[in-house]
């Protein structure tokens, strides 16, 4: 048996104002009409805990759905839910280790509308909740994520493995960097790093750090020009003060032992007054392969991570998937 626990949300045609209290539409939907017209034969329970708009669900709500979860006697639970706070509300109950196989499920457009995601979004949903191991989901556009590596996409509305709002949130609080920690963003090409890693820089600026971006390349060549130019001098004597430095794509490339001994020096002497913010796609057993240097690798990266949050970012580049063409398609 399958318990359906509805929250509200436009899955089931409700349309919010911005007003926590809003009217809902008088012609929402209910879930149990789009089970019917799929001609569902296996047995289910539906139960309304509430309806709301996910922007204003609480941990109290969050506390009572738990509390339902706990003592239903079902094994899968499927949650509709608004998608603006979903990734929140899967945090908050994966957290509870409860054993059992909840899988939450939205949609970005109207259960009221023609063309609404719902039913497809809704069919996947209980498809996957029979077939995945007991633990905390979300189903939308077709993909699975676990509780642990899923947010929303606020530009284009999808959900994609990553960093999630709650923990985008905490960073660009930079708490981090007032602690003198540092942040290492892994993963591969085109999940966004370097935009995570901009934009936290950007934040710092705005709060009165002395913050700077520069790419490896970039770093390199300062550190081997500083002696030669006037513009590398001062950019070496800006850095030597900052309180935050962005380090992006480091070790894309190999370098040079005599440049590997220069970056060393460099990022020993900062990193107990400064903080970087490092993006990379390597493994950090690759690095000593970049360096050419094992004992140089692991000296660098003992400095790195003696105080540093290392993040994992995963999921397809998003340039390959929005890859444009100047050649028009024919119809």
């Amino acid at each position: 048996m399958i318990h359906i626990i509805t929250t509200g949300g436009t899955i089931e045609g409700f349309d919010y104002t911005e007003k926590e209290n809003a009217e809902l539409e008088k012609d929402k939907v209910l879930i149990r009409e789009f089970l019917q017209s799929a001609n569902i034969s296996f047995p289910y329970i539906i139960e309304k805990v509430f309806a709301k708009d996910s922007r204003f669900i609480t941990d109290e709500d969050r506390k009572f759905l738990l509390e339902r979860i706990k003592t239903s006697n079902a094994q899968n639970i499927l949650i509709t839910h608004g998608t603006f706070t979903m990734e929140d509300t899967a945090a908050f109950l994966g957290k509870h280790n409860l054993s059992k196989t909840i899988v939450l499920v939205g949609s970005f457009i109207l259960g009221t509308k023609p063309k609404t995601d719902a039913p497809f979004n809704l069919g996947f949903a209980i498809s996957a909740l029979q077939l995945i191991k007991p633990d905390v989901y979300i189903a939308m556009n077709g993909k699975v994520f676990h509780w642990k590596n899923v947010t929303k996409n606020l530009y284009n509305h999808t959900f994609n493995n990553g960093i999630s709002e709650t923990r985008l949130n905490q960073l660009r609080e930079l708490n981090w960097l007032d602690q003198g920690y540092n942040i290492m963003l892994m993963g591969p090409s085109g999940v966004g790093k370097t935009l995570l890693a901009s934009g936290l820089c950007s934040d710092a600026i705005d709060k009165g750090y002395k913050a700077y971006f520069r790419t490896m390349e970039d770093i390199v060549n300062m550190l081997k020009m500083r002696d030669m130019t006037r513009t590398a001098t001062a950019d070496y004597k800006r850095l030597s003060k900052a309180d935050l430095i962005v380090i992006d794509d480091i070790m894309l490339f190999p370098v040079e032992k005599s440049q590997a001994v220069a970056l060393f020096n460099f990022i020993n002497q900062l990193y107990e007054n400064t903080c970087f913010i490092i993006t990379t796609n390597k493994m950090a057993a690759d690095w000593a392969k970049m360096l050419d240097d094992e004992v140089l690798a692991t000296a660098l990266l003992d400095r790195l991570l003696y105080r540093c949050d290392v993040m994992n970012l995963s999921g397809k580049s998003y340039r390959m998937e929005n890859r444009k063409t100047f050649f028009e398609h024919k119809k």
